[in-house]
């Protein structure tokens, strides 16, 4: 969690985001913790945690609504 706590310690000096951190479980990804939410959780930054100190950036495609005409 160093990348975050970095992020938490420079965040006077730059622009904040919400930052979404998931891990790999059984059943796919999962939400591990959010970190900015006061901040709006629109686009957050998302990053995968391997457990080890080490973690990805993550970009999930954004699914549409389909309109269906009658």
């Amino acid at each position: 969690m160093q990348v975050v706590d970095e992020f938490v310690r420079r965040r006077s000096d730059t622009e904040w985001a919400p930052i979404t951190v998931y891990m790999k479980n059984y059943e796919g990804l999962k939400i591990m913790v959010e970190y900015g939410v006061e901040y709006g959780s629109e686009n957050p930054i998302r990053v995968l945690y391997h457990g080890y100190g080490h973690y990805d950036a993550l970009q999930i495609p954004i699914v549409k609504e389909i309109k269906i005409r009658s």
